[in-house]
């Protein structure tokens, strides 16, 4: 049985650069994230993964600030449409500080194997409680249930930089 997680070869875990188109009121940022990632009862394997979180250059206290987050690496195997589906914990610091899961990190189409797999849009959202900047950052866990029936549960493996921010008036 092939692992998903180790059929790609090290020199292709580099990740793609996700490229989002995002109107001008959005803050959104990429950034090249590691994970120590295991499927069933394999050992870890570190995975790279090209990560954005998008969010609204300003939001009103007392509403929701609405979070996109994509995550992009090439197919480690041939992967059919929705064949992943997962979810990954987003953290947001400043003003307010807290963690959020984004969910909906799904492979719309099916992807040959090499080819830039993408997961997302996933969507998450922040309550703006308290006036100030919102800073979003890729959180600890990114979790995908796999077509074949197994999980790939990831750890981060250091924190990343912020990838967007929202003012609060």
């Amino acid at each position: 049985m092939i692992r998903i997680s180790t059929a790609l070869p090290l020199s292709l875990a580099a990740a793609l650069v996700a490229v989002v188109a995002l109107p001008s009121s959005a803050s959104a940022a990429t950034t090249d994230l590691v994970y120590s990632c295991v499927e069933g009862s394999a050992d870890p394997v570190n995975l790279t993964y090209s990560v954005t979180i998008s969010a609204p250059e300003t939001a009103t206290r007392g509403t929701n600030i609405p979070l996109t987050v994509t995550a992009t690496k090439p197919a480690p195997a041939d992967i059919p449409a929705k064949g992943i589906d997962g979810t990954m914990e987003i953290r947001y610091s400043g003003a307010a500080s807290g963690k959020v899961t984004a969910s909906g990190l799904v492979n719309a189409q099916a992807v040959p194997k090499g080819q830039p797999l993408v997961l997302g849009p996933g969507k998450a959202s922040v309550p703006a409680t308290t006036a100030g900047v919102y800073k979003f950052a890729a959180g600890a866990r990114f979790d995908m249930k796999l077509w074949v029936g197994e999980t790939l549960s990831c750890t981060r493996k250091a924190d990343g930089p912020s990838l967007a921010q929202t003012v609060v008036k």
